[in-house]
């Protein structure tokens, strides 16, 4: 009779493999999160540096006086796909080279807003009246109005949201940033801005019971009952 004999040899190597498996869940556990917030990190910091140079171009298309549908000397700020050379603007036949912003961002997406480093950045204008509502940028749109009041108010208003395009994944804040130059943040605790499910209205950074973009955004509770401060 042939002894039968154990295969010790194969039963280590299981043990082994389990052993290896458990280390790197271990270390996938630890080393996940932490690069998933160093991303959203960089993410962050990406979208604040991109609502600055908004700014700047903004402030260069109005001084400039590329828009001024009331040639009254006044410019007047501009949607994204204006400022980055993808629309002519109005008055004029062909879109405005070189461009003041970035091309990336004047691709639109369904929501009308441009997507970039984990964010989608959206340019809203006044609209027609004192109430409005503002008008937000759509694909291959420029910011033509024949409203004489839509055009005053453009001459000294605008408003750019930006949100995750996958809350929790890619970032987790929201910004604003409008005329006046200061970058507001909210953790969106109440109303939660996700990819182009949930996207800022017009007002939302702004006080409850303003209208049309009128006003300082708000150092407190936005109409979309975010608490909004000014970002560091």
């Amino acid at each position: 009779m042939i002894p039968i004999r154990k295969n010790h040899q194969a039963a280590f190597t299981l043990i082994e493999l389990m052993i290896v498996i458990a280390i790197i869940a271990f270390i996938a556990a630890i080393a996940i999160p932490s690069f998933l917030r160093a991303k959203i990190a960089a993410n962050e910091s990406g979208a604040i540096q991109t609502l600055r140079s908004l700014f700047t171009a903004e402030e260069e298309l109005r001084l400039a006086d590329i828009i001024d549908q009331d040639a009254d000397g006044s410019g007047e700020y501009g949607f994204f796909q204006e400022l980055c050379g993808k629309v002519a603007p109005p008055g004029h036949a062909a879109p405005v080279l070189p461009e003041f912003f970035d091309p990336v961002f004047g691709v639109m997406n369904g929501a009308g807003a441009a997507s970039r480093a984990g964010y989608h950045f959206k340019i809203y204008l006044p609209g027609p009246g004192a109430a409005g509502p503002p008008v937000g940028e759509t694909g291959g749109s420029n910011s033509a109005s024949a409203n004489q009041n839509e055009i005053d108010m453009r001459e000294v208003r605008w408003v750019c949201y930006a949100w995750p395009m996958a809350h929790n994944f890619t970032a987790r804040r929201a910004f604003a940033l409008n005329q006046d130059g200061i970058i507001f943040v909210t953790k969106a605790m109440v109303t939660t801005y996700d990819s182009t499910n949930v996207i800022p209205q017009p007002q939302a950074a702004y006080a409850p019971g303003s209208q049309n973009l009128k006003g300082t955004l708000a150092n407190g509770v936005g109409t979309d009952g975010n608490t909004w401060r000014p970002s560091d």
